[in-house]
């Protein structure tokens, strides 16, 4: 038989003994041995082809009224190019069917190289991602890491925490103390193959990247390279289990997740002009205001003054963001939750009360790195007591007030910027509009009065 080995022939015999034992009552003018005997016949003769086992099972679903849906579904994905893809060096909890794991198998066994990246559309579980890589290596010696389209998440990625491609240990193969094999797979706990000797290791290389989806933090390893946007990831999470080096030089804190991508896609979809004229006719400036504003309502000019910095961001060639001062209990911390709330940014202003400016740009005192607050907002970096962060700032490191912004000054102009320090180097870009209030305070009354007195410069 073309392509197949033993343990394909098994599977398939299996699958009758199987269908034949759950059908109620005898098969007529056969036996089950006799009928096993002449599948196992056909699947032994060379010229049987793919199309003859389906043929043959269709034709005995029908004479013996048996179900083999099994084996159908295998060979009809064996054609299916599409079911892995192969480069070489939420929860899923149903469990992968007989045929579809056999025909997975088979193509990934037929794959080149023996450290093989496996990329499939199916939604595999990690326990039976686990398991396939298992009795992939026992049959063939091969390597294989399999990467599924588990899950989606919409989310944004804030940070490049690699310039080039860093290598980690995938799998891991031991000598077991009884002749068998022990295995390690990526994240988890190295204590059950402590004193095992390793005979083999799968090591790929991935760029790295924070990625933030649902307020939550994931390290995202791919092997193409990416830009920091807004984006759908589509892949496998692994969490690490109880150690802390994966990679060559990243330190992870204890229980990290772990998101190995699929595939990607942008979350901004560019309109056509039909479609933007259509939300043109049933958008105007009062829902606008309603939906931003809520409850605190402000002069026209003032809503579409806001509602044009938001809706333009960089299109003249420059971000737009804004920095207001005005008297206590004007109302301009209810204008800031309420637009956080209103642009679904899923965090609560950033106050200077009792902060710097350290707060707002990227820290390396962690590993991973804080990207800091501006690159780690999505739509709307909403800063309250802004002027507070000037004193508080100069007090903490004795700088001129004139400089006590400098350092966001990358961050605001909305390109990719790399950032260093001792500790390593990251690259990131900030996506949000900066909506930045204050009381007057510290001899400042007014921006322009701020400007007047060189404690803040117009590139501030």
């Amino acid at each position: 038989m073309v392509e197949t080995d033993e343990n394909t022939r098994e599977f398939i015999i299996n699958q009758y003994e199987k269908a034949i034992d759950n059908r109620k009552g005898e098969i007529k003018n056969i036996g089950k041995d006799e009928l096993i005997e002449q599948v196992y016949l056909k699947l032994r003769q060379q010229e049987t082809s793919w199309d003859d086992v389906y043929r043959m099972a269709e034709e005995h679903e029908q004479r013996y009224e048996i179900v083999l849906e099994e084996v159908k579904y295998f060979v009809d994905k064996l054609d299916d190019n599409d079911f892995v893809k192969s480069k070489e060096s939420e929860k899923v909890n149903s469990d992968l069917r007989e045929g579809k794991k056999r025909a997975l198998m088979m193509q990934i066994k037929a794959q080149p190289g023996k450290e093989n990246l496996i990329f499939t559309d199916e939604p595999i579980s990690n326990t039976e991602r686990e398991i396939l890589t298992q009795e992939i290596f026992e049959e063939t010696q091969k390597m294989a890491y399999i990467i599924s389209k588990q899950h989606s998440w919409s989310g944004r990625i804030s940070l490049e925490l690699s310039r080039t491609k860093e290598r980690f240990k995938l799998t891991e193969v031991y000598a077991g103390n009884d002749q068998g094999f022990k295995y390690q797979h990526f994240g988890q706990s190295k204590s059950k193959t402590k004193g095992l000797v390793n005979i083999q290791s799968h090591t790929e290389s991935f760029y790295q990247y924070k990625f933030i989806a649902d307020d939550k933090e994931y390290i995202l390893l791919s092997d193409e390279k990416l830009e920091p946007m807004r984006c759908t990831i589509h892949g496998t999470k692994v969490s690490v289990a109880d150690y802390k080096s994966v990679g060559e030089n990243r330190k992870l804190p204890v229980d990290q997740e772990i998101i190995f991508a699929h595939s990607s896609e942008p979350a901004i979809k560019p309109l056509n002009q039909t479609v933007l004229d259509e939300y043109r006719e049933q958008i105007d400036h009062e829902f606008l205001a309603k939906h931003l504003f809520g409850r605190f309502r402000h002069p026209e000019w003032y809503e579409k003054m806001v509602l044009g910095i938001i809706f333009v961001k960089n299109d003249n060639g420059y971000p737009s963001h804004l920095m207001q001062m005005a008297p206590a209990g004007t109302g301009k911390s209810a204008e800031l939750e309420s637009m956080t709330q209103a642009l679904d940014e899923g965090k609560p202003p950033f106050t200077g009360t009792s902060s710097t400016i350290k707060g707002l740009v990227p820290s390396f005192k962690e590993s991973p790195p804080d990207e800091g607050f501006l690159m780690r907002c999505d739509r709307i970096a909403a800063v309250d007591e802004k002027f507070n962060l000037l004193s508080n700032t100069t007090q903490s490191s004795n700088s001129r007030m004139v400089d006590a912004f400098r350092p966001m000054l990358d961050l605001l102009e909305h390109s990719s910027r790399e950032f260093s320090s001792g500790n390593g180097s990251i690259t990131g870009k900030t996506g949000a509009t900066m909506f930045a209030m204050g009381n007057p305070c510290y001899g400042i009354n007014s921006i322009y009065e701020a400007l007047e007195n060189n404690k803040m410069t117009k590139h501030t």
